[in-house]
């Protein structure tokens, strides 16, 4: 299918009702326009090839190992079932002949798990007693001599529940107890220590009895191997020799077999390393290095037990091998595609079978979540749900096709799990931050990370949903119908949560704001959530309350009621409001994309010029949950934002929509219009600053925050002492402050302008212009440039941001660096009591505070310098740079060492 030119053709929906403001929705258009987007696509990624996999221990039934792409331990048995180990079995090792792990949960005391039946026995051990080994169910320690008592050896058995103790006996005289080297649910193989030599025991773990089998070896020069018929030694090494007594007969003369080192081709020291016994034939592990590098390999070889020459078995090897009863379990292959997991036991005809139990094949990290935040795709892969990391790449979304960079670990997630609905943890993203919704079934409330903001809200309840996040504020609506409020930006609350309010519909906006749904069909509220208060209404003409809303680009409002309900997108450029499909949808800059899920389509309606236009985006199936938003698919609302969609191959699409890009509009009125006046307490706000008529009479340009408190101040009427004062944008063109007996306490000296206007810019200046939109005077509160040239003179009042701080040349003498995100100031000049102190990057590259009077008050000591400039940089750094120099390119003389802070 091309999804460029094939087109959904829809009908004229009908009309949802007229709103309050006297217009009605736009229905969908029957004449679609073919769409001409373009897709890029990101490749999925890849494991090693083969995958890294190591084997701990091995059982009669499975064997325990980490495989590449699991952050988590794994149990495999034989016959192919994997368990995912969680918690306390994550740390384990496998007891001697059983599919029981180990586990060690305090100081002196044991778990043994049962994989096969999935009992659990606790064994605490004696308070002195050194823990060696666990043998089935049966854990060993070494309790400590004291005087003439010698250490002892104990074994620990549990029937019932009871905890029962067996002392080993029949240690050869004079000898110490030495380690365990092996063993099975039956017995244990260890050394003893006689002299400067060692020898080799046989316990038996029912009664206790110590059995000598060898004697006489060279201390650390041998090694063991032990069988369900066998036991012996052998050393390591070009050549070697083994000895073997049987099991059955340990008293009998002892069998030695030559083990000679075998023939590998472009090989240099070739040295045994490993046996291991199946049926009658050894299996003989060797490590050799080949060519100039030297590198260093393993081959697995068998030869009969009577002896002979030892022929290939497996020709690459990692370098373990676990022995089992009858056999081993080795990680190799012949080559990438059978590598893996591998059984060697005995087959019918006596010979030794070679069997994949588990492949290590390259895998793909599957993609299970996505989300689009501001030109930036984070994305959360693994190979399963057990291996799960989030990453961020930059996309821009521009030309006929996107294009993107490569991808940086952002942090581990919350755990998505979207095979079902009820634990489902779909990504939502914010600049720079990544929200989840986490519920803990041993946890008796939910909770929402927010990731790379650093805070987690506690809503005290559970049962709810995740309904909306940017970063510093985060919305949930609990299942006790109660929505909270989290937030960063007040130190000290309890979970975070600022405040409730009845659980409905919601979306945040600019800055602290919420979209709200309201009491009454179709009415939606502006509130500002750090001051709890509502701004504003607007009437979309829908006649239902609505259940979702999201908003995009600053400019339009999705209202969906329900599902299978009617849904459209309110304009609040035109105040129009167009109806779109309904569905599972999410908002863009001037689009809507659903899901339809019959028909396995991305669907994308346009509606920039509030005229609907729906036409087929891609080809995408159902997924595991009905609302895969967000999982397979999701939307960037940013201005100009594209679309992100995951295939079955998990290779990730991001597709321009070809829609204009808004001109952004503000969430509150930033324009004072003739007539309209402040009055105390009221003001004009953008993302920048904020202009606040104070009850005191002044009337002050604050600096916006991401708390609840103004930042600082950067120009003043100076006319506080007045209380009651207020604003008016007189009909002349002129903008006074007048008191509350009606006396003109300042003015901008524009009278003579009908109707004129003040106009809050999204540069922060506020402007009054004439009816044609000439200016007419200017406060000069406008953000400068980042860089700070050489002759930047920085009065009162001046500033400059960045995308995580904000450079302010205060009023009372200190240059300070404020963090955008909560008002922090992260470093300062420490020159505040000098009202009217001013900054001057000087030619010789000194950058300077000095007093009114001209005398210095502070330097970067960067002089000697010239052509040198300062950057308020977007890592959050403030940094003099020699010229030439950059963030990337170096040359810095001077730095605020506030990166990332």
């Amino acid at each position: 299918m091309n999804r460029s030119a094939l087109l959904r053709f829809t009908a004229t929906l009908a009309v949802l009702g007229t709103s309050a403001l006297g217009y009605v929705p736009a229905a969908i258009a029957a004449t679609p326009v073919a769409q001409t987007a373009t897709d890029a696509v990101i490749p999925p990624s890849t494991t090693n090839s083969p995958r890294t996999d190591t084997v701990f221990g091995a059982g009669p039934g499975g064997f325990l190992h980490a495989p590449e792409g699991d952050q988590n331990l794994v149990w495999s048995t034989y016959s192919g079932q994997d368990t995912h180990l969680q918690g306390l079995l994550n740390s384990t090792t496998v007891s001697h002949g059983a599919d029981v792990l180990v586990a060690h949960p305090t100081n002196q005391g044991y778990l043994l798990h049962d994989m096969d039946t999935g009992a659990d026995t606790r064994f605490t051990l004696p308070t002195a007693d050194a823990y060696e080994a666990a043998f089935g169910s049966r854990i060993v320690s070494i309790a400590p001599g004291s005087g003439s008592t010698p250490a002892a050896l104990q074994i620990f058995s549990s029937a019932g529940g009871q905890q029962t103790m067996t002392t080993a006996t029949g240690w050869p005289s004079g000898s110490s107890i030495g380690t365990v080297v092996g063993g099975d649910a039956d017995a244990a193989l260890m050394t003893y220590l006689e002299g400067t030599q060692e020898g080799l025991v046989l316990i038996d773990l029912n009664s206790g009895q110590v059995t000598p089998v060898f004697s006489g070896l060279t201390s650390s020069q041998f090694s063991t191997v032990l069988s369900d018929q066998y036991l012996g030694w052998y050393s390591v090494g070009a050549t070697s020799t083994l000895h073997l007594i049987r099991r059955s007969d340990p008293s009998a003369p002892e069998t030695t077999v030559s083990l000679p080192a075998p023939q590998i081709a472009g090989a240099t020291q070739i040295g045994l390393t490993k046996v291991a016994i199946a049926g009658n034939n050894l299996l003989l592990q060797y490590t050799y290095m080949v060519g100039a590098a030297s590198t260093h390999r393993f081959a697995l070889y068998q030869m009969p037990l009577a002896g002979g020459t030892p022929t290939p078995l497996m020709p690459m090897l990692t370098s373990q091998m676990v022995p089992l009863p009858n056999g081993a379990v080795a990680v190799g292959g012949s080559s990438d595609s059978d590598w893996g997991v591998h059984t060697f036991t005995t087959a019918a005809d006596g010979s030794v079978a070679a069997t994949l139990t588990y492949a290590d094949a390259q895998a793909t990290y599957a993609v299970r979540g996505l989300s689009l935040a501001n030109g930036v795709l984070y994305d959360i892969t693994g190979v399963d749900a057990q291996d799960e990391k989030l990453y961020s790449r930059a996309v821009q979304w521009g030309g006929a096709a996107p294009t993107y960079q490569g991808e940086t670990y952002f942090a581990s997630p919350v755990p998505t799990d979207c095979s079902a609905q009820a634990t489902c943890a779909p990504p939502l993203a914010s600049p720079g931050a990544v929200a989840q919704l986490v519920r803990d079934s041993s946890a008796p409330y939910d909770s929402i990370q927010v990731t790379g903001a650093g805070y987690d809200v506690y809503p005290g309840t559970s049962g709810g949903a995740l309904v909306d996040s940017d970063g510093q504020w985060t919305v949930y609506n609990g299942a006790n119908g109660t929505q909270y409020i989290g937030t960063d930006t007040v130190p000290g609350l309890p979970g975070n949560v600022l405040w409730t309010r009845p659980a409905g519909a919601a979306t945040l906006t600019d800055g602290s704001y919420e979209w709200a749904a309201g009491a009454t069909p179709g009415s939606i509220s502006l509130v500002d959530l750090a001051r709890k208060a509502t701004q504003q209404t607007v009437q979309t003409g829908a006649a239902c309350v609505p259940t979702e809303l999201q908003t995009a680009a600053d400019r339009w409002i999705y209202w969906s009621c329900g599902v299978s309900g009617p849904a459209g997108v309110y304009d609040l450029a035109t105040h129009q409001d167009v109806t779109v499909p309904s569905g599972y949808a999410e908002l863009g800059d001037g689009y809507v994309v659903t899901h339809d899920e019959t028909a396995g389509e991305l669907v994308l309606t346009d509606i920039h010029t509030d005229t609907p236009v729906t036409s087929d985006l891609a080809a995408l199936p159902a997924g595991a949950v009905p609302d895969d938003r967000n999982v397979t698919w999701a939307v960037d609302k940013s201005g100009g934002g594209g679309i992100a969609y995951v295939d079955a191959q998990s290779t990730i699409h991001l597709v321009n929509p070809q829609i204009p890009a808004s001109t952004t509009q503000p969430t509150v009125s930033t324009t004072l219009q003739a007539g309209e006046q402040l009055t105390p307490g009221t003001s004009i706000t953008n993302s920048s600053v904020s202009w606040v008529m104070q009850s005191d009479g002044n009337l002050v340009a604050y600096l916006a925050n991401g708390g609840t408190t103004p930042g600082p101040a950067v120009w003043a009427s100076n006319t506080a002492g007045h209380p009651g004062a207020h604003a008016v944008m007189q009909t002349d063109g002129n903008l006074v402050v007048y008191s509350a007996t009606g006396t003109a306490l300042w003015a901008s000296h524009t009278a003579g302008h009908p109707g004129a206007h003040a106009t809050l810019q999204a540069d922060g200046d506020l402007v009054v212009s004439t009816a044609s939109n000439s200016a007419l005077w200017a406060a000069g509160t406008n953000a400068r440039p980042q860089q700070i040239v050489v002759g930047t003179v920085m009065k009162p009042g001046w500033w400059a941001h960045s995308q995580l701080t904000e450079l302010v040349m205060q009023s009372d003498g200190n240059l300070v660096l404020y963090r955008n995100r909560d008002g922090a100031a992260l470093w300062a000049s420490h020159t505040a009591g000098h009202a009217g102190a001013y900054a001057v990057m000087q030619p010789d590259g000194n950058l300077v505070v000095y007093r009114p009077g001209g005398a210095a008050l502070w330097s970067t000591r960067t002089n000697n310098h010239p052509g040198a400039y300062a950057l308020v940089q977007d890592d959050g750094n403030f940094v003099v740079y020699r010229p030439g120099g950059s963030p990337t390119s170096g040359g810095a003389l001077w730095a605020s060492g506030t990166s990332g802070k």
